[in-house]
């Protein structure tokens, strides 16, 4: 990465897996760092933006701008969430993509508590419960127009409106049941989306 030594690239994702490591097996993470070059990932997501690729592997695009430490550790610590989730695929409707991405924000907040993403927080909680009420129809749906309009707002939807209510669902769940990280992405999302719309 221009600018950002290999050195100082592990140094910060060290210090994100020993806040995280309890949650670690034995599998050997394989994990790609590129330099960002779209301006919506520097301007608007904080110069971050993670993938997983596929079990174990994670691609990250990242800008060297002046806190890319801590954005580059909260977006490790969001994928690694994800690598955990059982059920977690390309292939997964709507309503259980809102799950994963809730669930995968919190697990880098409390564990991290360094970032507060923009896209977890893009809509008040009213103007969240009003349009996921809209998305009931489409919450069963794998179609990627859908997905798009929903996460990324290619469409009727703000954009991140789906990574914002996923927060907020995942939130309604943690706050109200008794779970810990490992039953919490083992259970079964369409169970959790099901729980946590009574509690939102």
């Amino acid at each position: 990465i221009n600018k950002i030594s290999t050195d100082e690239c592990l140094e910060a994702i060290r210090e994100c897996v020993s806040k995280i490591k309890s949650f670690l097996d034995s599998s050997e993470i394989k994990l790609f760092i590129f330099t960002a070059n779209s301006c919506y990932v520097i301007d608007k997501m904080n110069g971050a933006s993670g993938r997983l690729i596929w079990k174990d592997f994670i691609y990250i695009n990242l800008y060297p701008n002046k806190n890319w430490k801590k954005f580059l550790r909260a977006s490790f610590a969001h994928e690694i969430a994800h690598n955990l989730q059982k059920g977690y695929s390309y292939n997964m409707t709507i309503g259980q993509a809102l799950i994963f991405e809730g669930l995968s924000e919190h697990f880098q907040e409390y564990f991290l508590g360094e970032v507060k993403n923009p896209w977890a927080h893009a809509l008040k909680k009213e103007k969240a419960l009003e349009l996921f009420k809209q998305m009931s129809n489409i919450l069963n749906s794998e179609y990627l127009p859908n997905y798009l309009e929903v996460f990324y707002g290619i469409g009727k939807y703000p954009p991140w409106a789906g990574y914002t209510i996923g927060y907020y669902l995942a939130e309604a769940y943690i706050k109200n049941k008794e779970s810990d990280w490992e039953s919490l992405f083992s259970t079964d999302p369409n169970i959790l989306l099901k729980e946590s719309t009574k509690l939102f």
